[in-house]
């Protein structure tokens, strides 16, 4: 699976032990980045040599959210 022509930033975050990189629109790293609570995908994610497709993450504050939003978030 590609990565949308908009999906240009390098996005990479860390979870425990696992890192997790991948590909994300500006203006979703943007909000990560501000702290927003946001509903994105990370393309092309990776973990290690392991291909993950696209990956749906959760973000509140700037981590990881410990709960599931609702599309469109």
């Amino acid at each position: 699976m590609s990565s949308p022509p908009d999906a240009t930033e390098f996005f990479s975050m860390t979870y425990g032990e696992i890192t997790v990189s991948g590909w994300v629109t500006p203006d979703v790293l943007r909000g990560v980045e501000a702290g927003e609570v946001i509903r994105f995908t990370v393309h092309e994610a990776m973990s290690e040599d392991i291909a993950l497709g696209d990956l749906i993450c959760n973000f509140a504050g700037g981590t990881l959210a410990p709960f599931r939003l609702p599309e469109g978030t």
